[in-house]
Parts: C-alpha cells; sequence; structure tokens
C-alpha cells in the first residue's frame, strides 16, 4: 500500500518536473506539459497529500479572487505595503494559472487575465522614473542615481 502511494507520488512529482521543459506549439508549456497536466488530472484524487495541496492552493487563491484584485501605483521601497502586495500578486497568478491548468476552471484563467490587464493600465500610467529605474534606494528621478 505505501509503496503504491510512493510510486504514484513519484509519478505525479516526475510529471511536474517534466513540465520544466516546454514543447514548441503544446499548450500548457509555460510551467506544466500537457502530458504533465494530464497525469496529474488522472491522479487527482488517488494521491492524498498531492489533494490536499491542491484544496490548500485553491483556498488560498479563492480567498485572493474573493478580496478582488490589488494592483497598487508603487510608492515604496521593498518590504513597503505596494512592493509586498506585488510580489504576492507574482505567487498567486502563478498558482491560479497551476489551478486553471489542472483543473480546468475558466475563474481561474479569467483572474490571471484581469490582473494582467490591470496591470497593463496602471504601467501605462506610471511615470517614467517609476518604469525606468523602480523605486530602488538611491535611484533618483532627476538622473543623478
Amino acid at each position: 500500500m505505501i509503496r503504491r502511494f510512493r510510486m504514484k507520488f513519484f509519478l505525479l512529482i516526475l510529471g511536474l518536473a517534466g513540465a520544466a521543459v516546454s514543447h514548441a506549439g503544446e499548450h500548457p508549456g509555460l510551467i506544466m506539459t500537457q502530458a504533465g497536466v494530464e497525469k496529474i488530472r488522472a491522479e487527482l484524487g488517488n494521491v492524498p497529500l498531492f489533494d490536499a495541496t491542491v484544496a490548500k492552493v485553491k483556498a488560498e487563491v479563492d480567498a485572493e479572487i474573493e478580496l478582488g484584485i490589488d494592483t497598487p501605483i508603487p510608492r515604496d521601497y521593498s518590504g513597503g505595503y505596494t512592493h509586498e502586495r506585488h510580489k504576492r500578486n507574482f505567487v498567486i497568478i502563478q498558482k491560479a494559472g497551476a489551478l486553471y491548468q489542472i483543473l480546468d476552471d475558466e475563474k481561474y484563467a479569467n483572474y490571471v487575465r484581469d490582473m494582467l490587464f490591470q496591470y497593463e493600465a496602471m504601467y501605462k500610467n506610471l511615470s517614467p522614473c517609476i518604469r525606468r529605474r523602480g523605486l530602488t534606494r538611491g535611484a533618483s528621478c532627476s538622473g543623478n542615481a
């Protein structure tokens, strides 16, 4: 029984590891391959540890979706609210993308799309200083940094 569980878990991890190799024209292919996604989907409900992980990630992403998308204008340095929020958004859209591929639930793809469009709209309105240099300590918009 334990050996069978370990084998399934190994195959699942192997499918995820194979995801790092992208095949031309194959979708998905950035993080997971189509074959890897199919293996994962086939094993849903059979590997309790993985199922628990998917449930945890799903709850985390669903909570963020419920809160709404927050893409604040960068105003502070590393460790400040806006910096931490953008880092969090990056993590959440990665997880939402993986959930979309694994669960085939459009709400995760829509969330990623909507957040990326919100970032696009924000970026167009940023001052050239923020776009060019970011808010790194010591950076100056006067060109003396």
